[in-house]
């Protein structure tokens, strides 16, 4: 007989958080600076020190925060959950010329 696995109990629980690191011993960086969620899913990013931003735009000209921002921040988090599929560039505001720039992918 077959019995239920716990892949079904997390099935029913909240959408998987994927985590990045914002500066930190990672620098002017994201680490990982490429990720890859399902619709639905949340990108939590914690901030290690130094003050950055989570801005949406891959063009250091031109950020796109309407779709998603952060505040300025040192520590904490900034959570965000993708409800379309697609990819979504961003940038630390304040060191995208210094290539401080990452990337969400999201798939169905």
């Amino acid at each position: 007989a077959c019995s239920s696995t716990g892949d079904d109990d997390a099935a029913a629980n909240d959408a998987k958080v994927v985590n990045v690191t914002v500066g930190g011993a990672a620098g002017f960086q994201f680490s990982p600076a490429e990720v890859t969620v399902k619709v639905g899913e949340t990108v939590r990013w914690t901030f290690q020190g130094g003050v950055h931003t989570v801005t949406a735009g891959a063009d250091c000209a031109a950020p796109e925060p309407t779709t998603f921002q952060s505040k300025d921040q040192s520590a904490g988090t900034f959570d965000f959950k993708f409800e379309t599929a697609g990819d979504f560039p961003y940038q630390c505001t304040f060191h995208c010329a210094m290539g401080m720039k990452g990337i969400v992918h999201v798939t169905q």
